[in-house]
């Protein structure tokens, strides 16, 4: 079974010492609680694996031994907030003030609440409540403190994706997420999780062509998949050929099976082992008809879907970047145009100290910042995923995906439709020929 994972950042002994009593108990045992005691170290766990829910602590240190101050738990938050939007935060302190509770309420989706530290004490919560919450926000149920109605963290999620990932997969999620609102809509809900299983096989698997080949770690097996259980097969070699190569990276925490005692799991395997498992759920057939998909269905499913969402993290935190460059007044940040939901795609940034890429097509160029260790670097991934021009049409971003009989599709990035009559460009096809080492035929 696959926990939840929540994040407490709490610069105090005695409080993690609380909290740690508390979450020992049978009742909380559903999450894996990792504790640290300063921002540095915190980002540290943001970026080795996804963290679903995050307790901040308001007054504390960038590094130990150092003054703790609001400003680096509000420095923090906001780096959650806009870094990992797949992290629900909250700000748990007994230094609570209006204007700081106004500040955290800014950074949006972010909930703020006061140590309850003594009994004549009417607007704290007291630990056993916050805990109860958190509980809440992972797994669903009555709010202790509004007495409102949660759906848990996985909905949670999909309701953010499609504001945080490409269209063509930000939109399936959607679709999802409204499904089960009110009366479940059991044909929305199956149509819509099809089509995330599908799409987000297909970006995972361009993408990992692309980093296998920038590594040189492509495996000794047939690339071209001609069916979704091919491809996940096809996208699980690619994922173990660049782990073996030690190239990896951070993706490797975002779709792999997670251990405490650190014991190795085969790079992917828990992505990959949901997406069939989640496939095998619509494709029921029951005494000879379809089994129509129910929310106790989903319910059952609870672990093959978060680690769906887990896997999607992955691009909501790293997400596809075009027309990268250095950021105009910061030499340790990049600028980009962020390929999410429809277009025109916004202005963003992010910290890190890669290089931009100079060998490319800057027009067509898609890129991905890959993170091994303390190194990133941007990987282009074309021909994989790149920018479609067309005659008297804006750009689409797009993925060249295999099809049947040795032929291509293309699939817009932004709706998730195929995008007929463009044929093979010179440089795409010298580009495929170097990866698979032969060519692709015709396309549709």
């Amino acid at each position: 079974m696959g926990r939840y994972r929540t994040l407490i950042v709490e610069d105090e002994a005695p409080w993690i010492e609380f909290f740690k009593r508390l979450a020992a108990t049978p009742n909380f045992s559903h999450a894996e609680y990792d504790y640290r005691m300063n921002a540095d170290s915190a980002k540290k766990a943001l970026a080795a694996r996804p963290v679903h829910v995050a307790s901040l602590d308001q007054n504390i240190p960038v590094v130990p031994n150092e003054l703790a101050s609001a400003d680096y738990g509000f420095d923090l938050l906001e780096e959650i907030v806009t870094s990992r939007p797949f992290v629900r935060a909250l700000m748990y302190t007994g230094y609570g003030r209006v204007k700081f509770a106004n500040l955290a309420g800014r950074l949006g989706e972010t909930e703020y609440f006061e140590k309850k530290q003594a009994e004549t004490e009417k607007d704290g919560m007291d630990v056993p409540d916050y805990f109860q919450l958190l509980k809440v926000l992972t797994l669903g149920g009555e709010r202790p403190d509004t007495k409102k109605k949660e759906m848990g963290y996985v909905h949670w999620a999909l309701g953010r994706a499609r504001r945080h990932l490409p269209g063509m997969i930000g939109a399936a999620c959607g679709q999802l997420h409204d499904a089960q609102l009110d009366s479940f809509d059991s044909a929305k809900a199956e149509k819509a999780l099809a089509t995330l299983i599908e799409r987000a096989t297909e970006l995972a698997w361009a993408h990992a062509c692309a980093l296998a080949h920038d590594v040189g770690a492509l495996p000794n097996t047939p690339l071209l998949a001609k069916d979704q259980g091919a491809m996940e097969r096809v996208l699980c070699a690619l994922w173990q050929a660049i782990d073996h190569a030690g190239a990896l990276g951070n993706w490797r925490g975002y779709i792999t099976e997670s251990t405490t005692n650190r014991e190795a799991k085969p790079a992917g395997g828990r992505f990959i082992e949901a997406l069939g498992r989640l496939r095998a759920i619509r494709n029921r057939n029951v005494h000879g008809r379809a089994e129509a998909l129910s929310p106790v269905d989903l319910v059952h499913a609870g672990d093959d879907l978060l680690a769906l969402v887990d896997g999607l993290a992955f691009w909501a935190d790293r997400p596809l970047m075009h027309g990268t460059r250095v950021h105009p007044d910061d030499r340790n940040r990049l600028q980009f145009q962020k390929i999410v939901a429809t277009g025109p795609w916004p202005i963003s940034d992010a910290k890190s100290n890669a290089s931009p890429l100079t060998k490319i097509d800057r027009r067509r160029s898609i890129q991905a910042l890959h993170c091994v260790g303390d190194q990133e670097r941007l990987i282009d991934l074309f021909p994989f995923v790149s920018m479609l021009e067309l005659p008297g049409k804006t750009p689409v971003p797009a993925l060249l995906l295999p099809a049947a009989n040795g032929r291509f599709i293309r699939r817009s990035l932004v709706t998730g439709e195929e995008i007929a009559g463009v044929p093979l460009r010179t440089e795409e096809n010298d580009a495929l020929r170097s990866v698979f080492r032969s060519e692709w035929g015709g396309g549709r």
